[in-house]
């Protein structure tokens, strides 16, 4: 993993080829998100962000949640009376959407899929962004499939904290006290966000109103690594929180961040 200078992001060098990522996420969640584990603990997160963006939403508003899985935020989307799309890569997961909420969902990678420009009001990316192979080039895309003013909104590890728990483990493991630390305390993806680096990302891009703070953890053990991790995250996140308010949201340091941005007038 290497850090750029510039702007902060943190990515994997060399890059992984990209038939043999794509095969990593079917395996991983075609595994997981069936069991709706993933889905339902999140439930309170997509409700909270429903109900904060209704006031901003107009008549037929259109919804697009790019790597949607089963569709569980999209049934709760078109709820709260959102035209709901969705974007998902691997079919099993686009069937039990289709199947179990009637979905229009659209079954291809970001980059390959067909929407028209100027389409979306709102577009979502919960925990999807640092799994895409080019961020700029879905940033792009993005931008000419959302509205003027519509607004894009990103939920992804915070590469911050990642970072701060991976080093802290390195030097438990010279002492030999590595399992101190719950397994999997820290997690790095082929992409790995700061406040620093998303900032950098969509003003480059030309987005505006970038808003970029803590993001509550998901309720209960979604992804079944243990409920010490579920603890640190709480623990993690109230500490976050009281340092994010001390420095007037100049500090996010949650284990996850979630970004609101409106795209500008062309």
């Amino acid at each position: 993993m290497v850090r750029c200078k510039k702007c902060g992001l943190i990515y994997r060098l060399p890059q992984v080829e990209k038939d043999q990522h794509l095969r990593e996420i079917q395996k991983h969640y075609s595994e997981v998100d069936p069991s709706y584990q993933v889905a339902y603990s999140r439930k309170k997160l997509y409700e909270r962000f429903l109900s904060k963006i209704e006031r901003i939403k107009r008549k037929h508003s259109r919804l697009l949640d790019v790597g949607c899985g089963i569709g569980y935020f999209l049934s709760l989307a078109r709820k709260y009376g959102y035209d709901a799309y969705g974007l998902e890569l691997i079919p099993e997961l686009v069937e039990v959407g289709v199947r179990n909420y009637g979905l229009a969902i659209q079954c291809a990678e970001f980059e390959e899929a067909n929407f028209s420009e100027n389409y979306f009001d709102v577009i979502t990316l919960w925990n999807v962004f640092e799994e895409l192979s080019h961020s700029k080039e879905s940033i792009l895309k993005i931008k000419r499939i959302l509205k003027p003013e519509g607004l894009l909104f990103i939920r992804t590890p915070n590469a911050r904290f990642h970072l701060l728990v991976y080093r802290i483990h390195q030097m438990l493991k010279k002492l030999h006290l590595e399992h101190i630390l719950p397994y999997q305390s820290f997690l790095f993806h082929i992409f790995n966000f700061s406040k620093k680096s998303l900032e950098w990302e969509l003003r480059t891009h030309n987005f505006s109103h970038i808003k970029i703070k803590n993001s509550r953890p998901t309720s209960e053990d979604p992804y079944a690594v243990g409920k010490a991790v579920g603890i640190l995250k709480i623990f993690a996140f109230l500490i976050a929180q009281f340092l994010f308010f001390l420095t007037w949201g100049r500090l996010t340091v949650a284990p996850s961040i979630e970004v609101f941005a409106e795209n500008e007038k062309a």
